[in-house]
């Protein structure tokens, strides 16, 4: 080892199992007070072992808000350890651009879910196709070179199938969306209150550029949960477009609604006390596979693998000394979270 490294100056056991010197068996002793100081500097910047386990501890004197909004519902469910550390903590990434639905440090990810999310917006409002390329070269979303044209022609198909889809369904745009009032008083003190925005006549319909996973359904399942309760959508299903697949809600008794949002709400008031062991990419992964086993095997690559979940920033800061993998608590939080979106979930062929 370098003259400087910690281990020279650790004593450890002064003899081996056979009674022999082990320090000077090792090489390692040194007394030089030089190379002592710089040992010293170098052990306090080593990793020191964690805690194990997710952090569980609450912060003192959470005051959850009694009106919640079905955004911050929304948002919150999207990514709870962000949402987390941005409302109790106070911190933002400085860079935070990263779209909620893109895959981490993709080729084209961020670029490819820009030019996917201008386009479909565009044709919701009945914009040509022409348009949508003239506004989205215009805003210089596209990568340089034969790559944006090949992006633009690729998008292009991906929205000219989803209209093929939705037509079969009796939907064409334009959209036309109307916004509804929502206002539900929930078990205590605690409402939610805010605004939906639906389609006229065909209820809840979304539209998303991202690929389908059953994590990403946490926000439209809130907005469906309140137009539900509030009976504004009653015995309609939501439909949901995907870049990959279409999917349905079953229409709920407005008690049944309400019943899951008195328990969403009180998820999140348990989440501004302490972060929840769902950081958001790993979650995902988890929510993807069918069988248990395969589950936490994909989460545990998404936490460590080659681009991993574990060293965001969000994450980083509220594991700040612990060790964490995903297990039984990721588990036991994402199953509890998603089987009652799993009994309303129908998946269209």
């Amino acid at each position: 080892p370098h003259p400087f490294s910690p281990s020279n100056f650790d004593p450890g056991p002064a003899h081996d199992d056979e009674n022999r010197p082990a320090r000077l068996l090792r090489g390692l002793t040194s007394h030089d007070p030089r190379w002592f100081r710089a040992a010293g500097a170098v052990a306090g910047h080593q990793r020191r072992p964690g805690k194990a386990g997710w952090p569980a501890t609450p912060l003192a004197d959470t005051e959850a808000p009694r009106d919640l909004t079905p955004e911050a519902l929304s948002r919150f469910l999207a990514d709870p350890v962000r949402h987390f550390v941005q409302q109790r903590l106070r911190l933002n990434e400085p860079h935070d651009l990263e779209p909620e639905e893109t895959e981490p440090l993709a080729l084209d990810g961020l670029e490819a879910w820009q030019v996917r999310d201008l386009w479909l917006r565009l044709w919701q409002q009945g914009e040509p196709p022409e348009t949508a390329r003239r506004l989205i070269r215009a805003r210089g979303l596209l990568p340089h070179g034969p790559w944006g044209e090949q992006l633009l022609d690729a998008v292009e198909r991906e929205i000219a199938e989803l209209g093929t889809r939705c037509e079969a369904r009796g939907l064409k745009p334009p959209f036309k969306r109307r916004p509804v009032e929502i206002d539900l008083p929930l078990d205590g003190p605690v409402r939610i209150a805010g605004r939906i925005h639906t389609l006229a006549e065909q209820g809840l319909v979304t539209f998303s550029p991202g690929n389908y996973n059953p994590a990403r359904l946490l926000p439209p399942w809130v907005s469906h949960l309140c137009l539900q309760a509030a009976g504004a959508c009653a015995g309609r299903p939501a439909r949901l477009f995907y870049r990959d697949r279409a999917v349905q809600l079953r229409p709920l008794p407005a008690d049944e609604a309400r019943a899951e949002l008195a328990r969403l709400t009180a998820l999140y008031h348990q989440g501004l006390a302490a972060p929840l062991p769902l950081p958001r990419r790993t979650f995902e992964r988890f929510a993807g596979e069918d069988t248990p086993e395969k589950a936490l095997q994909a989460a545990r690559k998404a936490w460590e693998g080659r681009y991993p979940d574990r060293d965001r920033f969000y994450n980083r800061l509220v594991l700040h000394g612990h060790d964490w993998m995903p297990d039984t608590t990721l588990a036991e939080a994402a199953d509890s979270l998603l089987a009652p979106l799993r009994n309303a979930l129908v998946v269209e062929e």
